[in-house]
Order: structure tokens, then sequence, then C-alpha cells
């Protein structure tokens, strides 16, 4: 066989095991990985040990990329992975060594490996070297979780002044972050932002900005929502709890339909009405969706350690298709 031929043997079946473990396919991956280990490819390594860690297998996982590192010890991936699931297994002095041996690989992504180191650093309690290894971390995308990271250890620590700082190095590459992460990342690094910028009244507006981002990213996050009602700042006083079902218009078509879908949603909210509450709720909608809003059910509940009125919690949308058109209202 060509080398042509033989590269074309190997690249394809490892596309498809990467794409198997992202679409959270583990059993074909692993099929896959031994596969393309009897061809004696690295890759096969690679994609065991992902689909085995992604299933929280980490012992199988560091087996498997054990015997990874000891027949391709020059291949930087293996060794960053296999630190990986030491700091998994709370392993912290393997970790490091396995980091180590990662960076001392040629090729290697030293960016993407010092992040994760200083992530099991921290794991360890060691955060002064936990913060040495995120502030050499210099590209674009791994910088925006190495600066998370710092702005996280600085209010750990209550160096509010530090994480406004590092909040501040963060912003300018905000805009970027949706470019390189989704979902609850985005989330995260949106939120931490905000929470590091949040103490400076000259960057209250930008703050809260950024917390309604992180909501809209992910709606779970309790931290974005804790966020939002210390910068309103409204006393719970002679307040009460209110949950809503919540209806509503998608404001777009998805797929091969032809009408926008219609909507579920459930919210808690705090507040000394239900007409403030239902406002609290709805600025945390796209602008879109907001006159489309109908609450259909309500119930209400005593708060109890709640310091500020606003919402506390705020599922995902649960679509279901419409066969007509029209426009709900809010109730």
């Amino acid at each position: 066989m060509s080398a042509a031929r033989k590269t074309a043997s190997i690249e394809r079946p490892m596309r498809n095991g990467f794409d198997a473990i992202e679409n959270g396919s583990y059993p074909e991956a692993i099929k896959i990985a031994r596969s393309l280990i009897k061809q004696r490819h690295s890759s096969g390594f690679e994609i065991l040990g992902l689909a085995l860690q992604r299933q929280g297998k980490i012992t199988h996982a560091i087996g498997a990329l054990e015997d990874g590192t000891r027949k391709a010890g020059g291949v930087w991936i293996l060794w960053k992975l296999l630190a990986d699931c030491y700091s998994d297994a709370k392993r912290y002095s393997d970790a490091e060594n396995a980091y180590q041996r990662a960076n001392a690989c040629s090729g290697a992504d030293r960016d993407l490996i010092n992040l994760n180191r200083g992530i099991a650093l921290r794991r360890r309690g060691d955060l002064r070297a936990s913060k040495d290894a995120f502030r050499t971390v210099a590209g674009e995308k791994s910088r925006l979780l190495a600066l998370t990271n710092l702005i996280e250890i600085a209010i750990e620590e209550r160096a509010m002044d530090s994480a406004l700082d590092f909040a501040l190095q963060l912003e300018p590459s905000i805009k970027n972050a949706a470019r390189f992460y989704s979902g609850e990342w985005l989330s995260r690094i949106l939120s931490t932002c905000a929470s590091g910028l949040m103490h400076s009244s000259v960057h209250k507006t930008k703050a809260k900005k950024f917390a309604m981002a992180a909501v809209d990213s992910d709606p779970s996050n309790s931290d974005a929502l804790r966020i939002i009602r210390e910068l309103e700042n409204r006393p719970a006083i002679h307040a009460m709890g209110f949950r809503f079902l919540v209806e509503g218009v998608w404001p777009q078509t998805i797929g091969r339909g032809k009408i926008p879908p219609g909507f579920f949603r459930n919210c808690s909210v705090v507040a000394a009405n239900q007409k403030t509450a239902q406002r609290y709720m709805t600025k945390l909608f796209p602008k879109p969706i907001q006159s489309t809003l109908r609450v259909c059910e309500t119930a209400q509940y005593p708060p109890t350690s709640i310091d500020f009125e606003g919402v506390y919690a705020l599922s995902g949308y649960s679509l279901y298709p419409r066969r007509r058109r029209g426009r709900g209202a809010a109730s």
C-alpha cells in the first residue's frame, strides 16, 4: 500500500472516531480506537482514552493512556490526556509529571497543556503554582479560560483588586469568546468576567450586560442570576416567591418548519408582588420574544434565606410545533 493510501485509510476512521466521541457514541468510538491501535496508530489511544474519560471510566482511561505513552512516548496529546485523567483521579503528583512530559514533547500545544496543568494545581490547592501556570497561557482560546480561573481564584482569596484587573484583561476578548466556546463554557466565562467587574462602580453596567449574556448562553448559571440580583440591589422585604410556567413564540423558524415553534419555560422569582415578579422575569428573555410571553400557571411560596428580589431559577426552552401563526400576549 502506498504512503498516501495508508494515510487516507487512517484519516477517515480517525475522523469518525472523534466524531463519535462528540456525538456521545462511545461504544462506536472505542471500536474504531481498537482498530486504529491494531494498525499501530497513536490516535487510537487518544480516541480510546477520551471515550473512556467522557464516560467517567477514569481508571480504564488511565490504563489505556499509560499503554499509549509506553508505545508512543513522543506524542504530547497522550501525555496531556493522561495527566488530565490523573487529575480527575486526584493523583496530582502523577498529573504534574505527565504535564511536564507533555510540555517536553516536540510540537506540544503548551498553552493547552499549561491551562490544564493550572486547573490540576488549583484542584490540588496549590494556588500559587496554579496562578503561575495560568499566567503562561498566551493563545486566545486557552487564555480565555486561564483568565477566568485567575478571576475565580482572586475572588476566592478576596483579592478584589486582582479580580478586577484580570477581568479588565479578559474583557477585550469577550466578543470573540463565542468563536471558541458555547453553552456552559461561554456562560462561565461571561459570568466570571462580570463577577470581577461588578465590585467597581465604573464597570457595573458592563458587568450586568455580561451576566445577562451568561444567562442567555446557559439559563442554569446560578452565579449569573445572583450577579444580576446583586447589581439591581432590591432588598427582599415582605417579598414572596413565585413559580411561573411561561408560554411564548420562538422568534424564527427551525429546520424546514414554516411557522416559528412555541415554547414553555419555568421560572422562579422573588418579588413584592406578581406584577413585579413578571417584570423581573421578562427582562431575562430576548427582546423579540418578550411580547409573545403568556403566564400559563402561577404558584406562590414563602422564600427563605433570601437577600434580594429577582430571578432565582430559569429553565431552558421546551419547544413544540405550532400549526398556525399568531403571537401570544404577556399575561
